[in-house]
C-alpha cells in the first residue's frame, strides 16, 4: 500500500495547528481575565474552560495516540501548567 508523503505531512500539520490553538485557547483563561466580563468574555471563557479540559483531560492523549504524533502528552500538560504557574488542587 502507497501513502503518498505528502499527505502524511498535510495530515500531520493539522494535528499540530489543531493543537496548537487548543492550547492558546486554554491560556485565555489565565491571560485574559481581569474580573470585568462582557458578555463576549464570557462565551470566550467557557470556550477556554473547555479547551484547558481537553488539555487536562484525557482528550490530549486520544489526540496524540490518533494522529500518531511523536509527542508527550504529560510533558505538554507540565510545560502548559509550569508556563501559566496553574497547580494541581488537592
Amino acid at each position: 500500500m502507497y501513502v503518498d508523503h505528502r499527505n502524511v505531512y498535510l495530515y500531520q500539520s493539522i494535528a499540530i495547528r489543531s493543537l496548537e490553538y487548543t492550547l492558546f485557547e486554554a491560556s485565555y483563561l489565565f491571560v485574559r481575565t481581569t474580573g470585568k466580563l462582557s458578555r463576549e468574555r464570557l462565551v470566550k471563557v467557557a470556550s477556554s474552560r473547555e479547551a484547558l479540559e481537553f488539555v487536562e483531560g484525557t482528550g490530549l492523549d486520544l489526540m496524540i495516540k490518533n494522529y500518531h504524533l511523536a509527542y508527550d502528552a504529560d510533558e505538554i500538560r507540565n510545560r502548559f501548567n509550569y508556563l501559566f504557574h496553574v497547580t494541581k488542587s488537592t
